[in-house]
């Protein structure tokens, strides 16, 4: 997938297209009041909120209902429940959002449409960087400064699959693919795949957003774990669009130069965990991977996926 970085331009509200905020929800209490009030206090005339709930056993629901109507209820993947909120969402344009997502200001989402007003017709989406919450943890601004240097480091060469979680879709585009309805993870990476198969470019906007997440190294274990074993069923290649060196260097290569540089240049202590980090996800997706190929050997005879 082609992936451009430019400019936007102003432009008069009579030009400006319904945007529908989709997204999931379970047990979401902690974030989610915090990610619709940020919506609802946008400077932008067209605007729907639509929340798919995996039956919460918390207060999401009635923290939702204060905001939206239009909330549905799946208890299938989150796979499912995004082409669940797709599906009942009425925007020209449609904001694939998770529940611990804010946004910065009431201009963010005004400025993010023109992007898409003004590029040319082959854009299906738009990606944006992530910001830490104000006084999030080590742990959940380390996860995003490096998340950041992948993304921008794969728009510059012009890599790897972008424009999946967190993004915003042409509708046009995004009902001409299904969502992997069997994905509990890595659902937006198949979607980024599927449109940047059919020749689809992705914009990447300087329009960060807060995204309140990896707070705790057991909540980051859980979510590499789930992630991995996802990427061993469905393919890291497929998933990711790059060979198995080029991830190596995004994690080892780029991490640790990421680590020297917001070090000794921004004096971020958040670089002294990277370490940690990478030895989590190493120990997460190798325990994954040698478990799923020890009961591929069992069940197929050796014939283990690939």
């Amino acid at each position: 997938m082609r992936t451009k970085l430019t400019s936007a331009i102003r432009l008069s509200k009579n030009q400006l297209p319904l945007v529908s905020f989709a997204i999931p929800t379970l047990n979401s209490e902690r974030t989610l009041r915090k990610c619709l009030v940020s919506i609802r206090a946008q400077k932008y005339p067209n605007i729907e909120i639509v929340i798919v709930d995996g039956y919460s056993q918390d207060k999401t629901l009635a923290k939702a209902r204060n905001f939206t109507d239009k909330i549905y209820m799946c208890s299938g993947s989150l796979g499912m429940s995004r082409q669940l909120s797709v599906e009942k969402s009425s925007g020209d344009i449609i904001a694939l959002f998770d529940a611990d997502i804010i946004l910065p200001h009431p201009s963010w989402l005004y400025n993010v449409v023109t992007w898409f007003l003004t590029s040319d017709k082959n854009v299906a989406s738009i990606e944006v960087p992530y910001l830490p919450v104000p006084n999030a943890s080590l742990l959940s601004r380390l996860y995003l400064l490096h998340s950041n240097l992948v993304v921008k480091e794969r728009a510059i060469r012009g890599r790897g699959c972008l424009g999946g979680g967190n993004s915003l879709f042409l509708r046009t585009r995004i009902m001409e693919v299904e969502m992997d309805e069997q994905a509990s993870s890595t659902e937006d990476l198949d979607l980024a795949y599927k449109l940047g198969s059919k020749g689809y470019s992705v914009i990447i906007a300087h329009e960060a957003i807060f995204h309140d997440t990896h707070i705790t190294f057991d909540e980051s274990i859980r979510k590499e774990i789930t992630r991995a074993k996802e990427f061993w069923h469905r393919g890291i290649r497929r998933l990711t669009g790059l060979t198995i060196s080029e991830l190596l260097y995004e994690q080892l290569i780029l991490g640790f130069r990421g680590m020297i540089l917001g070090l000794i240049k921004d004096r971020e202590l958040a670089w002294t965990l990277f370490p940690i980090y990478l030895l989590i996800r190493i120990m997460a997706y190798g325990l994954v991977f040698l478990t799923e190929r020890a009961i591929s050997n069992t069940l197929f005879g050796g014939q283990a996926k690939a």
